[in-house]
């Protein structure tokens, strides 16, 4: 399986603060939108994974973190997504894709790191809906290529802090926020790429590399899409399957 990392942003290398929130509330969920979960496919999760260390003005990508994120977090997106009898599609990195499936996943990636933070108010970007992000092209071509109508899409980003990087911005009294986030996102595939749902978290979980951890974090995600009526995560994954 490829691991998929985002291309570094600069609000989430250097903007590691909250520093504003929301003018108004955010609709996660898109109107008159009908969903069929077994027309869902899964894209495998970006992964991204940073160190700060003393003095260290940006944070150190930790490669062999991320990758091991992705092991932990996309067995636990494919679960709760074939529970739904939606299906999982899976990228090699020997496999052929079309120019402009790269573009999509680009754009997601994205896509993703601006809706996390207009979500949770570490940005605004002045826009209040999660069907104002769209790919804006014809995509009959992947819905041919994953047989779906829907993609589900994630982003994971985690930052942990050495000992020295602690101590020393407790002397100055200097604070972090967000250095964890994780968001997942529908796209309609028959609608140029219009996000119809999102879920973000921030500074909510333990080490993402870890499966419990991973579990808890896309059971909290995704109950949201499937089951919105229910308020808290169910405490073993995707409820069964309704026939």
């Amino acid at each position: 399986m490829k691991t998929v990392r985002a291309s570094a942003r600069s609000w989430l290398l250097g903007a590691l603060f909250l520093t504003g929130a929301c003018a108004q509330p955010f609709q996660n969920r898109a109107q008159n939108v009908t969903v069929v979960p077994a027309r869902i496919a899964a894209l495998p999760a970006f992964t991204m994974a940073y160190e700060l260390g003393f003095n260290e003005e940006a944070p150190t990508p930790v490669n062999d973190w991320a990758d091991a994120m992705a092991a932990s977090l996309n067995p636990e997106i494919n679960r709760w997504v074939l529970g739904n009898r939606g299906h999982a599609f899976a990228e090699t990195d020997t496999m052929m894709v079309p120019v402009t499936y790269r573009k999509f996943r680009k754009w997601t990636a994205l896509a993703l790191a601006e809706i996390a933070a207009q979500q949770t108010g570490h940005r605004d970007f002045k826009l209040y809906s999660v069907d104002k992000w769209a790919f804006g092209q014809n995509l009959d071509w992947l819905r041919t290529m994953v047989d779906a109508d829907f993609v589900l899409v994630t982003l994971f980003k985690d930052t942990r802090r050495t000992t020295g990087h602690v101590v020393g911005n407790v002397l100055i009294g200097r604070h972090f926020f967000y250095l964890q986030v994780g968001v997942a996102c529908l796209v309609d595939l028959r609608n140029e790429g219009q996000m119809v749902w999102c879920n973000t978290r921030k500074d909510s979980w333990q080490d993402l590399s870890v499966p419990a951890n991973a579990s808890a974090a896309i059971g909290e995600l995704l109950t949201n899409l499937y089951y919105p009526s229910t308020p808290a995560q169910p405490p073993h994954g995707p409820p069964p399957t309704k026939h």
